[in-house]
């Protein structure tokens, strides 16, 4: 009896000690400021020896002075990875700076860092883009990310069909639409046209690059193409805009070597309006046409088609 009691505290030592893990090594390594990289008189790049928390990162964590002033910062965001941060100040003169801050890890550890650098007064020329945003079936929202920070006072975008929307910025980098009216928004019925043609701005006043996509909820959504030639007299127009509409605008196309071209969802022929400049013209195009659309000397406003 005693020799079973023995072997059953034996086996029941031996499984324990089979579920034993080794013990958790807690991250202290404190995070450190590696590089201050100087992009323009407006941006600063910070490369970290490791990911950084970007939600315990505030302008005030940082600051930057020189013998002569304390540079503000008006927008902080991470760049290519959490480990490297980007700094959008006012602009800064060819001087030597000062920069003291600290970050968090993901672990919590706190790394304090003070660091000298030279700044320059080269403008920032580069236009932002929109890298992140909706694009083919199943969208369900409308979320953008630009690659900068811009200037949120305007909101210069187009959706088309028309649908009412209210801007709701997040940061200066990333904003959502919002419906102005939950029951009158994206359909599944309907491929939308979303847009906009430099009427966003950067902090320094670049315009954004020209920006298209084409999306809708509908999961299951098969496109047919639709595309024509804009052309003045032989020659084929390079550049412009193309506006498909059925009583009212629902498609935008770029012109590219005279060629536009659309996303639709019936064989129906559709109107459509090519503006390039001075020039412009009309005609009715359908799928599997030449739909060649000559244009004139005729000056048309682009918010007179899609109002």
């Amino acid at each position: 009896m005693k020799q079973i009691s023995f072997l059953t505290i034996l086996m029941i030592s031996l499984m324990n000690c089979g579920h034993k893990a080794a013990p958790l090594v807690r991250d202290r390594l404190k995070p450190k400021l590696l590089r201050v990289n100087i992009l323009n008189r407006s941006q600063i790049q910070l490369a970290f020896s490791e990911p950084v928390d970007t939600m315990q990162i505030h302008p005030d964590s940082f600051m930057i002075t020189s013998a002569a002033e304390t540079l503000n910062i008006l927008a902080i965001y991470p760049t290519l990875s959490a480990a490297e941060i980007m700094l959008a100040t006012e602009p800064a003169q060819k001087t030597e700076y000062q920069i003291v801050g600290h970050v968090f890890d993901t672990a919590m550890n706190r790394g304090n860092f003070t660091k000298k650098f030279i700044g320059t007064d080269f403008p920032d020329t580069i236009k932002p883009w929109i890298s992140g945003y909706p694009r083919g079936p199943g969208v369900k929202s409308i979320d953008l990310v630009f690659s900068e920070a811009v200037d949120t006072v305007q909101a210069g975008f187009r959706l088309l069909p028309k649908l009412d929307y209210r801007v709701n910025w997040r940061d200066r980098r990333r904003c959502s639409l919002d419906p102005a009216e939950a029951d009158q928004w994206l359909q599944d019925s309907a491929t939308y046209y979303l847009f906009s043609t430099g009427q966003i701005f950067d902090l320094n006043h670049n315009p954004l690059v020209d920006f298209l996509t084409v999306f809708t909820p509908d999961a299951v959504y098969q496109p047919l193409f639709l595309q024509g030639r804009a052309l003045v007299g032989d020659a084929l127009v390079d550049g412009g805009i193309a506006v498909i509409s059925r009583d009212k605008a629902i498609g935008i196309a770029v012109v590219s070597q005279g060629v536009f071209k659309f996303e639709v969802r019936d064989s129906l022929p559709y109107r459509v309006t090519v503006i390039a400049d001075q020039y412009s013209g009309s005609g009715d195009i359908v799928i599997g046409a030449e739909n060649r659309i000559e244009l004139e000397v005729r000056k048309v406003d682009l918010e007179d088609i899609i109002d």
